[in-house]
């Protein structure tokens, strides 16, 4: 079973996105009998070291200059009170991975 909960802090949408077109991937390719072959991912490490690489001041100075002269004031709603759900539909897959995916998985 797949039980997948997350912050929205800690996944986009675009991250969203790629995990469940991986997902659904290697659903197909499992019932295909055949192996995915999704391409290699970065570790979080990289994009930090990226990062820390940037010309600070250099950005400070671009969103200084490209937000100069804007002086809408931004609206934020206020927290909406949640809807009564007419319910919800879910579907269930059982899907088993063997041991050489789940370490590929895991690391």
């Amino acid at each position: 079973k797949v039980i997948w909960s997350s912050h929205h802090l800690l996944c986009d949408g675009w991250s969203v996105s790629i995990l469940i077109d991986e997902l659904f991937q290697l659903y197909e390719t499992t019932n295909a009998g055949i192996t995915a072959e999704l391409p290699m991912v970065k570790p979080f490490e990289t994009f930090i070291d990226w990062t820390l690489a940037q010309d600070h001041e250099k950005a400070r100075h671009f969103w200084r200059d490209y937000l100069s002269g804007y002086n809408q004031k931004i609206s934020i709603p206020k927290k909406k009170v949640p809807s009564k759900s007419k319910g919800l539909n879910f579907t269930f897959m059982d899907l088993t991975l063997d041991k050489d995916l789940t370490d590929q998985l895991q690391t």
